[in-house]
């Protein structure tokens, strides 16, 4: 069986997530998704805690350093469950902001998207010239005699 995690390492906090059916579910440690950062201590609860017996993994570890090692005696999947798992893939990009991106094994042709701000324009319009009828024309009016009350 070939299971993949998302692991994010951020000013020394570690948090792992697995990747199960298109959604991230967080593994946690004492009810706390978050953990501080030991190397050694975080591999051993992490072996432990998804029972591993040597079935091949996938990771894609966003971190603020620059590398990152996973234990010899893990084995390493030939390829990224990621790459068939579009869902979870797209949910990775949220969690980037500012964050090395590395994989294992290799992807060499996905870095995930950052996740865009929508921003709704609201449409430059006159306050006379709005109608009670539309819903949208109402919530404009509400919104700009809202804004021209806080001047």
């Amino acid at each position: 069986m070939q299971n993949s995690y998302l692991i994010i390492l951020q000013n020394n906090i570690i948090s792992v997530a697995e990747c199960e059916e298109g959604k991230l579910l967080f593994i946690k440690k004492n009810g706390e998704k978050e953990l501080p950062y030991k190397a050694a201590t975080f591999w051993e609860w992490f072996k432990e805690k998804i029972d591993y017996e040597s079935e091949e993994l996938s990771f894609i570890v966003l971190s603020d350093l620059k590398e990152f090692a996973i234990p010899k005696d893990i084995k390493i999947a030939k390829k990224s469950v990621f790459l068939s798992n579009s869902s979870c893939l797209a949910k990775i990009g949220q969690f980037q902001s500012g964050l090395h991106f590395l994989s294992f094994p290799k992807i060499d042709s996905f870095k995930p998207k950052k996740r865009e701000k929508r921003v709704t324009k609201v449409p430059q319009k006159d306050i006379g010239t709005l109608t009670k009828t539309s819903i949208a024309d109402i919530y404009i009016k509400e919104t700009l005699e809202y804004k021209s009350a806080k001047k």
